[in-house]
């Protein structure tokens, strides 16, 4: 896995409605992404999908933001992806964080207004 670059983070962080922390101490973060995403581009004509590893960009991205600090990713664990994700598709991101040092795991389930997207795991190193 690789370090979101700037780039990538700016066209991310356009896709991201909002961010907040609920009650439990997990984030949410909204994110719609436009049909003129640059990964819909290629995956696949005619009929766009949100690619898996643009999810876990998002995921990342999410952490980040709420820890305030990079994360350089280590591993994915029991990822699990559902369903497609479609241009214009409101998607919601529930992550928790459990941090132990430099290392922040980071559980989370991706959802839209109908259905389970994905789910998994990110261990990342700040």
């Amino acid at each position: 896995m690789a370090r979101i670059t700037s780039i990538e983070k700016g066209i991310l962080e356009g896709s991201l409605q909002s961010m907040t922390e609920t009650g439990n101490g997990d984030v949410q973060g909204a994110f719609i992404f436009s049909p003129d995403f640059p990964a819909f581009e290629g995956h696949f004509p005619g009929q766009p999908v949100l690619p898996a590893v643009v999810q876990v960009a998002a995921v990342r991205l999410l952490a980040a933001r709420h820890l305030g600090v990079d994360l350089i990713p280590v591993s994915l664990n029991r990822a699990k992806f559902k369903a497609m994700v479609g241009p214009n598709e409101p998607m919601t991101i529930t992550i928790s964080l459990d941090q132990s040092g430099n290392d922040v795991t980071i559980s989370f389930s991706i959802t839209s207004e109908t259905k389970k997207i994905s789910t998994g795991e990110i261990v990342c190193r700040s």
